[in-house]
């Protein structure tokens, strides 16, 4: 019997050394790949952290642009130095509301009604708001001693990365201020007669004068000032770049004399003077309220029929006593003693017989106010009214060239104003631009009239922006006539942010027929895109030449709040 032996294998454990070289090695390639994977973590937490970062800065300023622009008054800022700033101001619903800056060691910009602050946006490290007034719009106010003259607002924030390795984010939002209601009319011209001091030749207006030149700067004109003591071909050749004039009750009647008695142009009154032709005697009293006896004019068809008070106290005001001019109509009356009412609020239009005989050569409008001592901060909201209304109304009928015929010339927007009416051509479109899918005007929603805060270079003025799709698509139209013309030609500025995809654009579209279409494209602005640069656009469309000529902006289905195309300079020029 055989027996067989097994083989049996030993296989050798490694040795000590071998086990800590193994070690060793091991050790070597964590050493090389832990900093790796370290920065691979930092980097991703450091995007993340960017873009939580940008997106949050994105929000805040389209807040802060939104609700100053529709603000009606500042009434606090904080101080230039002040790098937790404070801003407090009443909105267009008339709510006392505050951005603040509020924590310690991590600081939130809060926003809210007084009492009622909520979480804006955060963390932050700096909030730092510069104030400037329409007399200079490079040095900031230092202090801010009148903040309902504020005329614009740039604010700085330095947001904190929550990455720890990631960079903070430094943005501005700018913004100008139109108190109250903005008016619809093309930027017009007004000639402010000053009765301050003629210094080295510069009209120097006095503190009140001021107050009332950046008011009505406010409301959208540019103003010219004039001082009184001037000459009468100086006063003809300023009424002449004119469509308004504006006197101040700090003038001196006997120096201003009878020099724009005869001006072509509307003219707004507030002392009452002889030398106008509106009558021949007054009378001065201290008053609050008017009695309104005529509403159905432009100027008082803001309001009731009877008693109004105009002003937050009692003031030094003045009323025609005697010789009120035959071709005046008297809109509200001011009361002497007792039962006694007399005229303080007038009208004279064109051809209106003066006193005196002659005719009014542009329209006048004598304002209840007007004796020595009136302090113009007084007027409230009612009184700002009234005195808006009747430089509006003067201003109606204006002194200068014809419009070119049709066919041609250019209609353009600039949106230099917070409007929807802007025109900045020779030609005057036949309407404002109407919202598609959105119904809150030009300062809220999603279709606004506001400055681009992320362009750079930083254009001028304010641009439209489009984003969002209600209903589909959401944009803006409007109509212009290009009957008559041969060649038409579109042009525009245009900058693409936060597209992501060939899906988000809006499209330029043009229809022959109107506002109701049919609509064909004829570009889209599309992504995936976010340039920092606004870029030009120039489209032949002069196969769509008509008298019922529209363009329209309309975003896609699918682009969303925080995805814009901005536009600005739109221009269509024409030619025969």
């Amino acid at each position: 019997m055989k027996h067989q032996s097994k083989k049996i294998r030993f296989h050798p454990a490694l040795t000590l050394l071998e086990m800590v070289i193994a070690m060793a090695i091991m050790a070597i390639v964590f050493a090389v790949l832990m900093p790796q994977l370290n920065a691979i973590q930092n980097s991703w937490d450091s995007k993340t952290g960017s873009a939580e970062t940008l997106q949050n800065g994105r929000v805040l300023i389209d807040h802060l642009q939104r609700k100053l622009a529709s603000a009606k008054e500042i009434t606090t800022v904080s101080a230039l130095a002040e790098t937790d700033g404070f801003i407090q101001f009443i909105d267009n619903e008339s709510n006392t509301c505050r951005y603040d800056v509020v924590g310690t060691v991590t600081k939130y910009i809060k926003y809210g009604r007084i009492g009622q602050l909520a979480d804006l946006a955060g963390p932050v490290s700096r909030f730092q708001i510069y104030c400037y007034d329409v007399n200079d719009m490079n040095a900031p106010l230092n202090p801010v001693l009148n903040p309902c003259c504020v005329h614009f607002m740039k604010i700085e924030t330095t947001l904190t990365n929550p990455a720890g390795m990631g960079q903070d984010l430094t943005l501005t939002a700018s913004t100008y201020l139109r108190s109250g209601a903005i008016s619809d009319e093309t930027a017009q011209t007004l000639l402010f007669v000053s009765g301050g001091q003629y210094v080295g030749g510069n009209c120097i207006p006095t503190a009140q004068e001021n107050l009332k030149i950046n008011k009505i700067q406010l409301w959208g004109y540019t103003v010219n000032r004039i001082h009184e003591s001037l000459s009468q071909s100086e006063f003809d050749e300023a009424v002449a770049d004119a469509n308004v004039v504006y006197i101040s009750l700090d003038v001196d009647e006997t120096v201003l004399n009878t020099k724009l008695r005869s001006a072509p142009i509307g003219i707004v009154i507030e002392k009452m003077m002889p030398q106008f032709g509106v009558a021949d005697g007054w009378l001065h009293r201290d008053r609050d309220e008017i009695d309104i006896i005529d509403n159905s004019h432009y100027i008082t068809s803001a309001f009731s029929t009877g008693l109004l008070t105009y002003l937050s106290s009692i003031q030094p005001v003045t009323m025609i006593d005697w010789g009120l001019a035959p071709g005046m109509t008297t809109l509200a009356n001011v009361q002497d003693v007792a039962v006694n009412w007399e005229s303080a609020l007038g009208v004279i239009d064109i051809g209106g017989e003066l006193v005196g005989g002659d005719t009014a050569a542009g329209r006048r409008v004598q304002l209840p106010w007007g004796d020595t001592g009136f302090s113009f901060s007084a007027l409230n909201a009612d009184g700002l009214t009234i005195m808006k209304r009747a430089i509006e109304w003067a201003a109606a009928v204006e002194g200068g060239g014809s419009e070119p015929g049709p066919g041609e010339g250019n209609y353009r927007d600039d949106f230099n104003t917070l409007s929807y009416s802007g025109s900045n051509g020779t030609l005057t479109w036949t309407g404002d631009w109407q919202e598609i899918n959105e119904s809150d005007g030009p300062l809220r929603g999603d279709e606004v009239v506001t400055e681009d805060p992320l362009a750079s270079p930083r254009p001028p003025s304010c641009q439209l922006r489009v984003r969002d799709n209600d209903g589909g698509g959401e944009g803006v139209m409007r109509q212009a006539n290009l009957d008559g013309a041969v060649t038409a030609t579109l042009s525009l500025l245009y900058r693409r942010a936060g597209l992501d995809d060939a899906s988000d654009y809006v499209a330029v579209e043009v229809s022959p027929s109107g506002i109701f279409g049919p609509w064909t494209e004829i570009a889209r602005f599309a992504g995936p895109a976010d340039e920092s640069a606004y870029q030009p656009f120039t489209q032949d469309i002069s196969a769509y030449i008509d008298s019922d000529f529209a363009i329209r902006f309309i975003s896609s289905p699918t682009l969303d709040g925080r995805e814009d195309v901005w536009f600005d300079e739109v221009d269509i020029q024409l030619s025969q």
